[in-house]
């Protein structure tokens, strides 16, 4: 809980990401050393017994993929702040893009999309949760036209990754449109 507490309540700063990143990597090599210990002394990992191999492989990957997914967004916000020039890493003035002529100094909106106010989520994710139990009910319906159309048991490779990559931006899309038309369904 107080990973989850620290990602989602953090500031939009590089700094702070860092910081959380470098927690939720220590913690992610712990559990993996505890997961290679516990292997040595106990059972395998086991999802039908939950024991607590599985615990320990479990926790190491979820957070593993936590840190990896925060160190991606604080690399993102990084470059995002070199290039905007609102960090302390660049000398240039803040707040200004220069044009073509130097004479004309357009300016730059203060705050970068990250350091606002409200939860980082993408349009997706928000479209998604626009309209929750549409998106389940096409997402199942999807889910048998697939399967009433193709031997989904026998195909392999790249045609499933095809088929699977269709699906979702299917839904993705119809997901989008409904959102940026503002239409809620049940």
């Amino acid at each position: 809980a107080a990973w989850a507490n620290q990602i989602y309540h953090s500031p939009f700063t590089f700094t702070v990401l860092g910081n959380v990143v470098h927690d939720l990597a220590v913690w992610s090599i712990l559990m993996w050393l505890n997961l290679f210990y516990s292997t040595t002394f106990f059972m395998p990992p086991s999802r039908r017994l939950a024991n607590y191999t599985f615990f320990s492989l479990t926790v190491a990957y979820n957070l593993s993929i936590l840190s990896g997914f925060l160190l991606i967004e604080a690399i993102v916000i990084f470059l995002a702040e070199i290039k905007t020039g609102d960090s302390r890493f660049t000398k240039e003035k803040k707040n200004r893009i220069p044009t073509k002529r130097k004479k004309d100094v357009q300016e730059m909106p203060k705050l970068l999309p990250w350091k606002q106010k409200g939860v980082r989520t993408s349009v997706l994710y928000q479209a998604i949760s626009y309209n929750p139990l549409t998106f389940f009910i096409l997402a199942n319906l999807a889910t048998g036209l697939v399967n009433v159309m193709f031997r989904t048991v026998e195909i392999d490779g790249c045609p499933a990754v095809l088929i699977l990559t269709g699906y979702l931006a299917t839904l993705s899309t119809i997901s989008l449109i409904l959102y940026s038309r503002s239409i809620k369904i049940a």
